[in-house]
């Protein structure tokens, strides 16, 4: 899992850098002496969208590594509680079997009838 991690982290580095080479470029060409009002808000308004985009991307990348985290716990827990479960029916079919002086069928589930007949 590092190294899929690691992998990651170098792409986004890869694409920050590569995202910086055009920003500079707009950069040079807007510091000119005749250069508008709204060259400059344009300018802005794209850096403003950037940060923006990071902003959610980061906070989506935090919120998908907590839920990643979360489902491996869980599916962990799952596993020992299936476990658990299938012991405590062993021992259960096995003192049934002792109660009874047989041997035990597995459990299934029943269709139980309703009032007028009907299976539910």
């Amino acid at each position: 899992m590092t190294k899929a991690v690691d992998r990651g982290a170098m792409l986004n580095h890869v694409y920050g850098l590569a995202g910086l080479i055009p920003a500079l470029i707009g950069l040079v060409f807007l510091v000119k002496n005749d250069a508008s009002w709204y060259e400059y808000a344009l300018l802005g308004s794209g850096w403003f969208a950037a940060i923006i985009y990071g902003l959610m991307l980061v906070k989506a990348f935090h919120v998908a590594r907590a839920d990643g985290e979360l489902i491996g716990r869980l599916t962990v827990e799952l596993e020992g509680l299936k476990r658990e479960m299938s012991s405590r029916n062993a021992t259960l079919d096995y003192l049934a079997s002792l109660q009874m002086g047989r041997v035990a069928t597995p459990r299934a589930m029943t269709v139980q009838p309703h009032e007028d007949g009907e299976a539910m």
